[in-house]
């Protein structure tokens, strides 16, 4: 009776004469490194590793993959810097794992969160009194939805491009 052989088996099997070119595996390599620091990233951000650990298991990936790490991790934080988002984590690892100085990216971050809220506040204001005048609605109960007006939106989006620009000039810098 013949032998019963599992998938596994069977693709193996039929591809045991394939190889990979160097740069495919240089491809595949750095592909696995650039996953391992995206899950490293992770975690910390998650709280689950603190610095020290961080800097400790980093050490054991730059063993296994050499000066590459130092990259991919400068590269995926750098990456991962979004306006309107808790970015201090990242501009953590960014400044003490990888020795870059970070305080030209704070004040786009301040200056992109006080200048949607300056907005904001503008036309919340400029809303009420629009209902005073037109509908005669007024009160300290009132209180306009700017997340649906086209003007507040319009002025939002024109707010991110400008500082969106800045970050990226900024992040340039540093790559």
């Amino acid at each position: 009776m013949g032998e019963i052989k599992s998938t596994l088996d069977l693709v193996m099997e039929k591809t045991k004469h394939l190889t990979l070119s160097p740069e495919e595996k240089e491809q595949q390599k750095f592909d696995e490194a650039r996953k391992k620091i995206k899950g490293l990233i992770q975690k910390y951000l998650d709280g689950v590793l603190d610095i020290e650990r961080f800097a400790k298991e980093l050490a054991g990936m730059q063993e296994t993959y050499g000066s590459m790490i130092n990259d991919l991790l400068r590269d995926e934080l750098l990456g991962g810097l979004h306006l309107g988002r808790d970015n201090k984590l990242r501009l953590t690892l960014l400044s003490e794992i990888c020795g870059i100085d970070t305080t030209g990216l704070m004040p786009i971050f301040d200056g992109h969160h006080n200048e949607i809220q300056s907005a904001t506040q503008d036309r919340v204001k400029t809303l009420k009194e629009l209902l005073a005048q037109k509908r005669s609605i007024s009160g300290s109960a009132v209180v306009p939805n700017v997340e649906m007006d086209k003007v507040w939106q319009t002025e939002v989006v024109a707010i991110h491009a400008k500082f969106d620009q800045r970050l990226n000039l900024e992040k340039a810098k540093y790559k």
